[in-house]
């Protein structure tokens, strides 16, 4: 690191003699290598070299790179630079090991050597610390040393540049030698370090393969190639234009790799993959990592692939909500993959084809779902949600919970127990209750006429005096019952899904859980009455803003997380004084089953009330 504090404060002091001076002799005769060393360059730079060459090194500094060219036989290597220091300190170095190495103190842009004197140019970072931007004066300097590499390289000679091609670097080189009739080819350097003998580059290191060759008269050919990194066959370009976008697509890829590797905390990173032919995007990548799992070979990486039109769906398409997909999943780093709604994509074409060609075979139309086959019925015993066995396992919180199984007297023309349910589903919470808990009327109310008929027909679902099903929105049905002021229920449920997949929360509405919208619901449980709500909450903000605004309005709050479900279950109670500890709601929920298991009912022997609210939590 003690190099890297010679650099200096401006840029274009790299072009001074002076600065050069001053940094070769505070560094000694330790070497400094820009750009990687020999082992590090020898897979782009070898294919140009052939050991008979007169390579002229331009701007060699103190680096070990013409030392390593000599010592496997590339003999005939003149070194020039315009720091006298340094080209003393070589000379003592190679004196006795490499007696028919040259050193030179002389600058590049204006060279003593006859025309043609060499078939290869290779220049280490000395462009880059001439061409330090992209002034008139800068531009100019460029130019000279251009020329005079043109004068001192043969024909079919090259000039071999490595470079970190900065954007106005690139567009000087390739410019230039694209007029002059040179072939111009560009190899991305491999591995995936480079940089200083003192520290790595987050961009990539470049090797520019300039070949001079003889302009024919009229021609207007131009070879303009690029080499990306473990890629022998070059791609060709039509226009130096599209061969520096490429370069620069190559290096913004290479900051996304940096980026994602040395800081992963940093945040997601995001890119399109676009179409070779018309250039739209086909692909969106969110690369997550997830910082709580540590990584192994078996969990450090894996790919998701967002269902085609879910895209836009909380879980996927947000930061939080894909950050929580990859800590699901169990992987250090998950890239999720969204395929763009006006693309089309192999593999779904082909299942389409299968779906359409199975239609068009069938000789007979497609006949709507049966319902119920004759002589078999809907177990309405077994709930096979577990939330909606957390739901019904807490009634127990309402007073006297052991006579709600209790038969109905003839002789009262109401049942004792009211409860409300909004969304009706399939119809087997409301049902349950029905037919288990015998003191109960229950009001079900649902949006969707569609849901009823699908409840009825295939779920064994039927409305009867003590379970009555009223369409209409919640909200509405709701505000009007608290517009009469009247405390009727004993239990409001709410399992009532959201539309919009967008928000982080599918259950219920964000409208269901506003705070006025909650004290209207107040209104309507009687004093010692409960409050259960579903809550499907990925979003954590959205959830404690939630459990916030509950709070605010009830005192005395329950919470039941369902295991391996985004689902929880809150119990809500006006008075904190009924508070049950985790023995006595046991106990609750014991004396309920037992109440529950009438004799002649059938029972589900997996469905153990006291067990279900084992996990209960007082918030």
């Amino acid at each position: 690191m003690a190099a890297l504090r010679l650099l200096p404060g401006r840029a274009r002091d790299f072009a001074s003699s002076d600065y050069w001076e001053r940094f070769f002799r505070e560094r000694g005769g330790r070497a400094f290598e820009w750009y990687g060393e020999w082992q590090d360059l020898r897979a782009s730079l070898g294919r140009y070299l052939r050991p008979r060459d007169s390579i002229l090194v331009a701007g060699c500094g103190n680096s070990e790179l013409s030392e390593q060219l000599y010592d496997e036989g590339y003999q005939d290597i003149t070194n020039v630079d315009i720091s006298e220091v340094v080209i003393k300190q070589m000379q003592e170095r190679s004196a006795h090991l490499r007696p028919k190495m040259t050193y030179m103190v002389m600058d590049v842009l204006q060279m003593d050597f006859p025309d043609e004197r060499f078939q290869v140019v290779l220049d280490k970072g000395t462009l880059d610390a001439l061409l330090t931007d992209g002034e008139e004066t800068t531009l100019s300097r460029a130019e000279r040393m251009f020329a005079e590499i043109s004068r001192v390289l043969q024909f079919g000679g090259r000039y071999l540049c490595v470079t970190l091609a900065q954007a106005h670097v690139s567009k000087m080189a390739i410019e230039y030698f694209s007029r002059e009739g040179w072939m111009v080819r560009i190899h991305q350097v491999s591995g995936d370090k480079a940089g200083t003998s003192e520290g790595e580059f987050a961009l990539p290191i470049f090797v520019y393969v300039m070949t001079k060759i003889r302009r024919v008269p009229g021609s207007a050919l131009c070879i303009l190639e690029l080499c990306a990194e473990a890629q022998d066959k070059p791609i060709r370009f039509k226009s130096t234009e599209h061969l520096i976008e490429a370069v620069k697509e190559m290096q913004h890829y290479s900051l996304l790799r940096s980026q994602i590797n040395k800081n992963p905390s940093s945040g997601t990173v995001s890119l399109d993959l676009c179409s070779k032919d018309t250039g739209q995007a086909r692909y969106t990548l969110h690369v997550v990592h997830s910082l709580t799992v540590k990584a192994s070979f078996d969990n450090k990486f894996a790919i998701f692939i967002v269902p085609q039109g879910r895209e836009t769906e909380w879980l996927f398409g947000t930061d939080e909500g894909r950050k929580q997909l990859a800590t699901c999943a169990g992987f250090w780093r998950l890239v999720t993959v969204a395929l763009h709604r006006d693309q089309h994509y192999e593999g779904n074409k082909k299942h389409k084809k299968k779906k359409k060609t199975a239609s068009i075979n069938s000789a007979e139309p497609a006949a709507e779902p049966a319902a119920v086959p004759a002589g078999q019925s809907i177990d309405k015993t077994y709930l096979c949600c577990a939330h909606h066995r957390a739901m019904i396992a807490g009634l127990c919180l309402l007073k006297n919970p052991e006579h709600l199984p209790g038969l109905l007297c003839v002789l009262i023309a109401e049942a004792l127990i009211r409860v409300l349910v909004i969304g009706l589903g399939g119809g087997s919470l409301p049902l349950f209750i029905h037919d288990y808990f015998l003191q109960c009327s229950i009001d079900v109310v649902e949006i969707d006429p569609a849901m009823l008929e699908v409840a009825t027909r295939w779920f064994g679902f039927s409305p009867e005096d003590r379970l009555k099903v009223h369409i209409a929105d919640g909200l509405v049905y709701v505000d009007s019952l608290a517009a009469e002021a009247s405390s009727s229920y004993d239990a409001i449920m709410f399992d009532v899904d959201s539309k919009d997949s967008a928000l982080g929360m599918s259950c219920p509405p964000p409208d269901f859980v506003e705070k006025s919208f909650l004290q209207k619901v107040r209104t309507l449980l009687k004093k010692e009455g409960l409050f259960i709500l579903n809550l499907v909450c990925r979003d954590t903000q959205l959830h404690d803003t939630v459990l916030a605004t509950l709070r605010e309005t009830f005192p005395l709050l329950y919470v039941r997380r369902i295991e391996g479900e985004v689902n929880e279950i809150l119990f809500c109670q006006q008075q904190a004084k009924h508070k049950l500890p985790p023995a006595e709601l046991r106990d609750t929920a014991q004396i309920l089953e037992k109440a529950l298991r009438q004799p002649g009912q059938a029972w589900d022997a997996t469905y153990v009330l006291a067990d279900v609210l084992e996990a209960v939590k007082l918030l």
